[in-house]
């Protein structure tokens, strides 16, 4: 937990000045990050694979070795939704 705690006081800190550090487009990737972040919570089953379960109760594998996730948003930035 102290891993994605860190993130998340890190994604606060940018989002406080990301003007001088992000385009459009960056800036909305983290924002929706961030949101989708607080609507999930992560598992880790194993060294390579974990499972996201949202507030809906629904779960998704994440295979960090295939870099892929259930969901089909790992595939696209890396980030499991």
């Amino acid at each position: 937990m102290d891993v994605s705690f860190n993130r998340h006081q890190d994604t606060l800190k940018s989002l406080a000045r990301p003007r001088a550090r992000f385009t459009n487009f960056a800036l909305h990737l983290l924002e929706n990050s961030l949101d989708y972040a607080q609507q999930r919570q992560v598992e880790v089953s194993s060294t390579t694979e974990g499972v996201i379960t949202t507030l809906q109760d629904k779960h998704y594998v994440v295979d960090l070795v295939l870099q892929t996730c259930e969901c089909g948003h790992y595939q696209v930035n890396c980030i499991p939704y």
